[in-house]
């Protein structure tokens, strides 16, 4: 995914250059040290692990996954490049789906539909969702990683209940949030949560 992203936009190939040199990553290692010691490391076995719940799934027949706040990660051009008979949908900000779909359309993904929808302004819709191909009789693998803890508990309730009632008895859910740790103020606590 990172060479697609690199055609499109000057600042994304400066950055990714500035990214391959050793002394960024000294500095990138120094600073991680600093704040979130081993956060670099919690996010590669945090993908790890979501992605191999979802290829386990799929593999077990589920047809159908949904990525809520996808935002750059490859899993679902993965996913489908890695199980021709599954369907694959990413719930992104428009603003980031943006980038992402005119990158995507360049390398034949075919199997993955976009919905783009700020969460902070308004739910999911069923209704566009459906006319996207989605089935609600199919079983289905719902992914929302590092994304809920950043919206109000009203917000995350009624996407909760709309997600329910889009695969009510044939799904299973991933979500995977942090918190502060109490007296903490520096620290995370990671909490994983339904997977």
């Amino acid at each position: 995914m990172a060479p697609v992203l690199e055609k499109h936009a000057s600042q994304t190939r400066l950055f990714a250059k500035i990214v391959r040199q050793t002394w960024f990553r000294s500095i990138a290692k120094l600073i991680e040290r600093i704040t979130i010691p081993g956060i670099l490391l919690h996010y590669a076995f945090r993908k790890k692990y979501i992605s191999d719940l979802a290829r386990s799934a799929l593999a077990n027949g589920l047809a159908q996954v949904v990525i809520v706040g996808a935002g750059f990660a490859p899993l679902s051009y993965e996913l489908q490049r890695d199980f021709p008979t599954g369907e694959f949908w990413e719930i992104d900000h428009p603003a980031t789906q943006r980038h992402k779909v005119r990158a995507c359309s360049e390398i034949g993904i075919e199997r993955v539909h976009y919905l783009a929808v700020d969460l902070s302004a308004t739910g999911v819709d069923r209704e566009t969702l459906i006319n996207t191909r989605f089935d609600p009789a199919k079983r289905t693998f719902w992914i929302a990683e590092g994304l809920l803890m950043y919206f109000p508990a009203d917000i995350v309730l009624s996407l909760i209940r709309t997600l329910s009632t889009l695969s009510p008895s044939r799904q299973r859910v991933c979500i995977y949030v942090y918190g502060k740790t109490p007296g903490r103020p520096n620290s995370i606590r990671f909490a994983n949560q339904t997977c």
